[in-house]
């Protein structure tokens, strides 16, 4: 985001805690039971941001804002959590004291020599506190090295979505792509085994575009939901590795259903039996799906059936209504739509997935040396980065309530990843 230009409308009241002004003076905004409310007297600038807010509010419902109603809408667009994220990019984007930037984490507001004197003694006593933790201490006393690790680690990996992304658009270009791939099979299949893994890769690397958007913008509960179609991609590349036959099941029959060559089959009442699915020319009968459950007992690893349990039921809890998931939308304020969930789970397990995804690259028949070469660069980096933070055990337990058990079922797929 960048800083708006002078006498340019300024943008910040119904999207940000604070941001700073045309005039490139910061407004203050302290969290009130309804949004935001302005904590220090209003200037000429945050009254025009109250009026442009008023009439946001006129345009939406056709009516004044009245008593219960927020001062910005968009507090059901962006987090609490949210705004703070944005308010220490775009300071740590000016190239502010690291210190302050501390201070407004701890403290959440901008202390500054303009402002200073509306603030109480409490809060510039809490402020002048949180500067001289960080002085002496460079960040939280309480934050332990691991725990700085682990967040060190996680930037890190969030990075290799790029990577995974970059990896497969370069085994689209130098491998899906190329002309003996492309061409026609040759046996009756309407495409070919690894065209069918292609179309699923090409799958997981558009679905890594927007995984890598929605956490960036911590929507991460969506891009976990996400994370769980390339994990189904990654289990359809497996099944017909292992079992190219079942490619009959699905493409062949399921493109004939649709074709009118082929139909379920008919129970002796004349209902349909939607379990198996007959070709009319042969009465030959095929099942009409294989479970999810099934391919992932068709893979080469014993690890991803274990990891098949917890991963598809961690999800399912997440797609599907749940009472499980009622943490991750209760706040303060009881109901939070908005409020961000499982960001760190999202990252360790997209990129998990993303990895086993460029492995099966690896395995397809004709794939090229280059191509695997890089896909496995790049899983192995995903492997060395994950696996430290499993052995951060402590971590997990304290801040996710993760268990054992699930950590354990994770790093054990993760150690299947390959090494450089």
């Amino acid at each position: 985001m960048s800083k708006p230009r002078r006498n340019e409308p300024c943008p910040c009241g119904s999207r940000r805690k604070y941001k700073y002004c045309c005039h490139g003076k910061p407004l203050i905004f302290e969290k009130s039971s309804v949004g935001y409310s302005i904590g220090v007297p209003l200037n000429d600038e945050a009254l025009e941001i109250l009026s442009e807010c008023r009439e946001e509010f006129k345009r939406h419902f056709e009516r004044e804002p009245g008593t219960g109603d927020p001062a910005f809408l968009a507090r059901y667009l962006t987090s609490d959590e949210d705004l703070e994220v944005e308010g220490i990019e775009l300071l740590e984007a000016a190239n502010v004291d690291p210190a302050v930037i501390y201070a407004y984490k701890k403290t959440g507001r901008l202390l500054t020599e303009s402002n200073a004197h509306l603030a109480t003694g409490a809060a510039i006593q809490e402020w002048d506190e949180a500067i001289a933790e960080y002085s002496e201490h460079l960040g939280d006393p309480d934050e332990g090295s691991e725990a700085k690790e682990f967040d060190a680690l996680l930037q890190e990996l969030s990075k290799d979505w790029d990577s995974c992304i970059f990896a497969l658009g370069l085994a689209n270009d130098k491998f899906f792509n190329n002309d003996e791939l492309v061409a026609s099979p040759k046996s009756e299949q309407v495409v070919s085994v690894v065209q069918y893994q292609a179309l699923c890769a090409s799958k997981a690397h558009r679905t890594l575009r927007s995984i890598r958007l929605l956490t960036k913008n911590r929507m991460s509960e969506d891009a976990l939901k996400l994370t769980r179609t390339i994990y189904e991609s990654y289990l359809h590349i497996v099944q017909v590795q292992q079992a190219p036959e079942s490619i009959d099941i699905l493409v062949n029959a399921s493109l004939g259903l649709r074709k009118g060559t082929h139909t379920y089959k008919k129970r002796r009442d004349g209902t349909e039996d939607r379990r198996i699915i007959m070709e009319l020319s042969t009465s030959r009968e095929i099942p009409a799906k294989i479970s999810t459950y099934k391919m992932a007992q068709a893979s080469q690893f014993v690890e991803d059936v274990r990891f098949f349990d917890f991963f598809y039921k961690t999800t399912s809890d997440l797609i599907h209504p749940s009472i499980f998931t009622i943490d991750g939308y209760v706040s303060d304020h009881g109901l939070d739509p908005v409020k961000p969930h499982l960001q760190e789970e999202a990252v360790v397990f997209s990129a998990l997935v993303g990895a086993m995804i460029l492995d099966q690259v690896t395995a397809m028949r004709s794939c090229p040396a280059q191509v695997a070469a890089d896909c496995v660069t790049v899983a192995a980096r995903i492997r060395g980065r994950l696996l430290r933070m499993f052995d951060l055990l402590g971590i997990w337990l304290a801040r996710f309530g993760a268990q054992r058990q699930d950590i354990r079922i994770a790093r054990d797929r993760c150690l299947r990843l390959p090494e450089n």
